[in-house]
């Protein structure tokens, strides 16, 4: 595809996306969402959840901030509710965009991955029913994007890949941290680059940074325990995560022992990234096979 057309494309995805906005809220999560966050207003408690007058803890409390701040400012409706998810969806897209241009100085290359993953049936997925997927989806990108900056330009963007981790985890919980672990640790691994992992550490950046992305979840644990004692941290910061992965009695949506459970549940949405991963995928293994030499990558 030619640039115009990738622009294009970038464009009228972006389109499809904001159009979503008048919609109305949908059950059931898209409407508890928007009453626990109307309810913080009401009751002028931006602490303790409450949905229709019980107690809720299921999520952690950013994703109800930024509504209820959106309701404040522009009252409540369907496109207040919707728009704070829509308006980091927009800023994640350009920070794919950024990413990929960091990388490999591309426009072409950054415009193509920014149309897939506009594109992406997943993405408008979670736009058009809003889930707290949509919310964590963004700061993941944002976190990869910071921790790419420090490699490639200043290791204080780390800072921002810190503090990308500490609101993940107070927008789903663990899988904020799970993820860029898995990733960023596979990225350190394959390049056995060390130093940098040291950097991130214990350099003067990680003994800030490190602080920084635990100070949000440290919070968030500080209330539940207030509210509920030692069940809610482990209810909220464990079981409501991966409870329903191993145990069969944690939830009635339980999918018992599962290793591939977040794979398959995630990979119809964004087959659009996964398919042209797993094609890059068998041609270095076929290329690693035919050379009978070790996979050699850069260490940047």
């Amino acid at each position: 595809m030619t640039v115009r057309a990738l622009i294009a494309t970038v464009f009228l995805a972006c389109a499809a996306l904001a159009a979503t906005l008048p919609f109305d809220a949908l059950d059931i999560d898209s409407s508890s969402y928007a009453l626990i966050s109307r309810d913080m207003i009401e009751r002028d408690d931006y602490l303790h959840l409450q949905q229709c007058g019980r107690r809720y803890f299921d999520k952690p409390i950013l994703t109800f901030w930024k509504i209820s701040t959106s309701f404040q400012i522009f009252g409540v409706s369907n496109w207040s509710f919707r728009l704070p998810a829509l308006l980091l969806t927009l800023a994640s897209i350009w920070s794919l965009y950024s990413l990929v241009l960091l990388l490999y100085g591309s426009t072409r290359r950054a415009l193509l991955a920014a149309a897939i993953y506009a594109s992406s049936p997943g993405l408008f997925a979670m736009l058009l029913d809003v889930k707290i997927d949509a919310y964590l989806n963004c700061y993941l990108v944002f976190l990869h994007h910071a921790y790419f900056l420090g490699v490639k330009r200043n290791r204080w963007y780390y800072l921002l890949m810190y503090l990308a981790i500490g609101l993940g985890f107070i927008t789903k919980g663990p899988i904020a941290v799970a993820i860029p672990a898995i990733s960023i640790g596979m990225d350190i691994l394959v390049r056995r680059d060390w130093g940098r992992l040291g950097t991130m550490l214990f350099s003067p950046v990680g003994l800030v940074g490190v602080p920084l992305a635990l100070i949000p979840p440290g919070f968030w644990t500080w209330v539940l325990y207030e509210q509920y004692g030692s069940y809610g941290p482990y209810y909220c910061l464990w079981l409501q995560s991966f409870g329903r992965v191993y145990s069969r009695y944690a939830f009635s949506w339980s999918q018992g022992y599962d290793p591939f459970f977040f794979v398959s549940n995630f990979a119809w949405a964004f087959a659009a990234f996964l398919l042209p991963l797993l094609v890059y995928a068998g041609r270095r293994v076929w290329d690693f096979a035919r050379s009978g030499g070790l996979l050699r990558l850069p260490a940047d």
